[in-house]
């Protein structure tokens, strides 16, 4: 997820996202994660409760510096689409 609810995507990300692969230690998010759609609030549903569990989000950046986002630390891996 790139988005806050009420808010533009961070940097110049429109139209990009990362899909992550959630590592087995992960599992227990695939519930949380599949609950709604990151759009409209649904993000900061998702972090608060990966948080709960001891999951937080981190905001990285992507290879030409301008690009942030907020994804899930330690996934097996990330696919910039």
């Amino acid at each position: 997820e790139y988005r806050r609810p009420g808010s533009k995507p961070l940097g110049s990300t429109k139209g990009v996202g990362i899909l992550q692969l959630l590592s087995p230690k992960q599992s227990k998010l695939v519930s949380i994660l599949g609950k709604m759609p990151g759009w409209d609030g649904g993000a900061a549903m998702k972090k608060k409760e990966c948080a709960k569990l001891g999951h937080e989000w981190v905001t990285v950046e992507s290879g030409d510096d301008e690009d942030r986002f907020e994804v899930l630390p330690h996934c097996a891996s990330y696919i910039q689409v």
